[in-house]
């Protein structure tokens, strides 16, 4: 049963530690080494857990010494790095399966028409192309965020529930800006 609470402990650990795969595997292996000394000092697993703190308290302890300026810096420009091709995967595949769904829509629409023998006209000047271009993008961002989320958490040293709403915030103000600025006649 300790062995389980410890591997819960480790894995939510793991999650949440802002730091590359190759540390976090090291920061991982001591705290394992310290909950096994606490346990062998006759600390039941709980009370060398609660020692230790939360999973979201120790990351952030951890990861505190670690946070300058310079790292924030460092931050945002590995999080567009890292975003820029998770966009582009997310943008092409939501204009495919968006087109494909329109274009098999429309057929059904045109289909039902004619069995039907009803006069009608499929208007597609309505600001469809704007709509279906905009749901594409929106599809992108969401991708771009969760990757530039998680680079600029490590790169950062910061938590993923801190970094979150700062590029939530800062990514929907330059999106609706592109989008403003392009709209423009």
């Amino acid at each position: 049963m300790p062995d389980e609470s410890r591997d819960r402990y480790l894995a939510a650990l793991d999650r949440l530690l802002p730091f590359p795969r190759e540390r976090r595997a090291e920061i991982l292996e001591e705290i394992n080494a310290h909950l096994e000394d606490s346990v062998e000092d006759r600390l039941t697993e709980s009370g060398a857990q609660a020692r230790l703190g939360s999973p979201a308290d120790l990351a952030g302890a951890l990861a505190r010494p670690e946070q300058s300026v310079g790292r924030v810096f460092a931050a945002a420009g590995a999080g567009v790095r890292a975003s820029i091709f998770p966009w582009i995967y997310g943008y092409l595949f939501a204009s495919l399966m968006i087109f494909v769904a329109f274009f098999l829509t429309a057929g059904m629409v045109q289909l039902a028409v004619r069995a039907l023998s009803v006069d009608f006209v499929l208007n597609t000047y309505g600001g469809w192309n704007s709509a279906i271009t905009a749901l594409a993008i929106a599809f992108g961002l969401f991708h771009a965020g969760r990757a530039m989320t998680d680079a600029v958490s490590v790169t950062g040293r910061r938590l993923r529930s801190e970094v979150r709403p700062w590029v939530a915030a800062i990514g929907t103000a330059l999106a609706a800006g592109v989008l403003v600025l392009l709209e423009q006649p």
